[in-house]
């Protein structure tokens, strides 16, 4: 929206306007009026946008889902009315927008004074009818949009509920994106395993950049370009095998239309070429699918690239606990890294990214900021994974239970894996097998307790452990459901794309938006409680 640009712009021009003009004339206030209009004007839009993510990728598809095709329609002419005003603004008040970007101080006396009279006794009367037409509209837009949402969907008694349009936004645009991904992204697993001899390579687990600080807005539009494009661009940490206290390169992996006459046919090759300085290489994996390889040019956030343990390391330098080690993670990062993985769960569901995940498979970093909360980030294995034994383990208790083979189809299967790692991150608890009653639901799990000279097997049956898992999630019965769907929910053998994509977004709704609203509000207090004990310290 160029509105919101252009609103910008003619407020800092109007601002040195009114500099200008000398402390008593009576006309100083109504200009100070109109830049604080403007400002307000600007915001408002911008508000607007972002609560209804109206982004330059979004499709049509998804405003007509969220207000319906009557208000849609009534939204997108009241739209191309103000853009119409704003361009007729635009002409009409040209000199005085782009005013920011001259040196004002450094103009002719004369032109400046001659500027700031025409403002006064021509333009700001024109401006002040303008900003009163451009209110007006923006108000029916407004209430366009709260009317077609109000219609159609649950809604507070206060009024729209922007969480869950955020939500049902972001379910429209990931569901497409997740049918997608298993069509390049199974090979780009092979190949990641191809080059385990030569390349560790880890997947970014923050696929989207929801655990930046400033985050929502950044992830909305990285998840709206990513459906506009359908395909996601994934980041994954990469070093030379034999250099495992190496520090990792940052490196972006894209789809590309079609291969060059350079592209190479194996990815470590690839993968050799950037982490020794190229800025890209192309990379050829068949007749139809190519790849874009290159240094990762947004800002460094996220993984930590030094030294990295798995989430098994972390557990087994612990005594096997009965469900008292809940802070494992960290009380916040805990549930980040749940939220991650049932987004990649929804993305790489049909793919071997996820059908043979442990917690031997998931790595763990300190981040640079690190904090009793949010102790470390996260990063998931490519390749096959070589499952290790618990420091503490004995010839009684030993191995993985990602080692263990169950009955699961290909699509549950990765789905009770998911219920297992959420249940070990939420408890801070060492899963050793599963027992499963005649439908493949999970009916009760064996975990490791005791002390490291008196380990024993300890079964639970499933309910108890969800309820503890509820305790140990602030009491959440969403996020206790979104891990009992893991736990015993069954997903049919085969499924048509239809079928596929409704079972997508059943999936989204289940697991995914419990674990992300606790996450996003835990972080929020926490980001709020800092800013405030920043405030007391004076900083």
């Amino acid at each position: 929206m160029t509105v919101v640009s252009w609103y910008g712009m003619l407020r800092n021009g109007v601002q040195l306007i009114h500099d200008e003009i000398k402390e008593g004339k009576s006309y100083k206030r109504d200009v100070k009026e109109m830049v604080d209009d403007l400002g307000r004007h600007n915001k408002k839009l911008e508000q607007w946008r972002e609560q209804w993510m109206i982004w330059k990728e979004t499709p049509d598809s998804l405003h007509r889902q969220l207000w319906g095709e009557t208000e849609y329609s009534t939204i997108t002419i009241k739209l191309k009315s103000m853009m119409a005003l704003s361009m007729e603004g635009r002409k009409e008040l040209s000199q005085y927008v782009k005013l920011p970007t001259t040196n004002w101080g450094a103009m002719e006396k004369a032109k400046r004074k001659f500027l700031k009279k025409m403002f006064i006794w021509t333009k700001r009367k024109y401006l002040q009818a303008l900003l009163e037409k451009m209110a007006k509209t923006l108000k029916e837009v407004d209430d366009a949009a709260k009317d077609g949402w109000q219609r159609d969907w649950p809604h507070k008694e206060d009024g729209v509920d922007f969480a869950l349009v955020h939500s049902v936004s972001i379910g429209h645009l990931i569901v497409p994106i997740a049918m997608q991904t298993h069509r390049y992204t199974e090979t780009l697993w092979q190949y990641c395993d191809f080059a385990r001899e030569s390349h560790t390579t880890e997947l970014d687990l923050d696929i989207f950049g929801a655990s930046l600080v400033d985050s929502k807005d950044k992830y909305s539009k990285a998840i709206t370009k990513a459906a506009a494009e359908q395909h996601a661009i994934l980041t994954i940490l990469t070093r030379d095998a034999a250099l495992q206290t190496a520090e990792m390169t940052r490196v972006c992996i894209e789809r590309t239309a079609a291969s060059t006459e350079n592209s190479v046919t194996a990815l470590a090759d690839a993968l050799s070429r950037v982490i020794n300085g190229s800025e890209e290489c192309h990379f050829k994996a068949s007749e139809d699918l190519a790849f874009n390889v290159f240094k990762s040019r947004r800002e460094h956030y996220g993984p930590g690239t030094g030294m990295r343990q798995t989430f098994r390391e972390i557990q087994s330098r612990n005594p096997p606990p009965s469900f008292t080690n809940g802070a494992l993670l960290g009380s916040i990062s805990k549930f980040r890294i749940a939220y991650e993985l049932a987004q990649a769960c929804l993305l790489f569901l049909r793919t071997k990214w996820f059908s043979e995940i442990c917690s031997c498979g998931i790595h763990c970093g300190r981040p640079s900021d690190v904090c009793d909360e949010l102790q470390y980030d996260f990063t998931l294995r490519l390749g096959k994974v070589e499952h290790q034994p618990a420091k503490w383990a004995d010839t009684q208790i030993h191995g993985c239970w990602g080692q263990r083979q169950h009955s699961w189809n290909v699509l549950t299967k990765p789905l009770r894996r998911l219920g297992l790692l959420l249940i070990e991150v939420t408890l801070g608890a060492t899963v050793l097998e599963t027992q499963c009653d005649a439908s493949g639901a999970i009916s009760s799990i064996t975990f490791v307790e005791g002390k490291h000279d008196d380990l024993r097997r300890k079964i639970h049956q499933l309910d108890t452990v969800m309820e503890n898992v509820r305790l140990a999630a602030h009491k959440s019965l969403p996020y206790k459901k979104a891990v009992s769907h893991c736990a015993t929910a069954n997903f049919p053998q085969t499924l048509d794309d239809t079928e596929m994509k409704e079972l997508l977004a059943k999936f989204y709704w289940n697991v995914v938006v419990p674990i992300k609203d606790l996450y996003d509000k835990l972080l929020d207090q926490h980001l709020k409680r800092k800013r405030y004990i920043d405030a007391a310290r004076g900083l």
